[in-house]
């Protein structure tokens, strides 16, 4: 079973999304801006990009116990998904596409253990604009970059930038990163940084 591009974008009438275990694949933006609040995710096909974009309603994503093969969360997949608090993604998860989480609600993140980030043009604006994020749990995944922009906090106003407040006032960069990409914390308003011994 597969799911086409856009194949039910702006549909405002379903509050409520299952995907069974026989879908192999979802097109990009095929649940973008719609007013979804739950999501249940029973395949192992990837979250393609913009999967979700400016779906502001979605609160709950759950993955079914026997997601195990899943890999992907696409570009821009949760962009401004603004009341999504949390999210447990599977261990299997081992990429995060760029902006995945921008602008979206946000409060807390764990790195699923197998996702690998070796270069920081990889997962560029990750948790751009988050400003309900507190905590990021690294939980051991190989973080080799910090990426561009993952935690930028400038929004333009006018002719203006302008620094958004964000919940996140302390972080522990772990000993796996080695590179800081530009602007990691662009404009962040945090109030305490330990760096790994590794950071060069």
């Amino acid at each position: 079973l597969t799911i086409g591009v856009s194949a039910f974008e702006g549909c405002r009438n379903i509050t409520t999304i299952t995907l069974p275990a026989n879908v192999t694949s979802v097109g990009a933006s095929a649940f973008a801006n719609m007013a979804i609040q739950t999501l249940n995710w029973n395949t192992n096909a990837s979250i393609p990009e913009q999967a979700f974009y400016q779906s502001a309603g979605l609160q709950n994503v759950n993955f079914g116990e026997n997601v195990d093969e899943f890999t992907e969360v696409g570009a821009s997949a949760f962009y401004y998904c603004t009341a999504l608090k949390s999210i447990t993604l599977p261990n299997s998860t081992t990429k995060l596409g760029n902006s995945a989480f921008e602008k979206s609600g946000l409060t807390s993140f764990t790195f699923p253990e197998n996702v690998s980030i070796t270069d920081p043009a990889q997962s560029i604006k990750l948790f751009a604009l988050c400003e309900d994020l507190a905590t990021v749990d690294f939980n051991g995944a190989n973080i080799q970059a910090i990426s561009k922009q993952m935690f930028y906090m400038s929004v333009k106003s006018g002719t203006k930038y302008v620094s958004l407040d964000s919940q996140l006032k302390t972080i522990t960069i772990p000993d796996t990163v080695q590179i800081m990409g530009v602007a990691a914390f662009g404009s962040h308003k945090l109030t305490s940084v330990t760096l790994g011994k590794n950071v060069h």
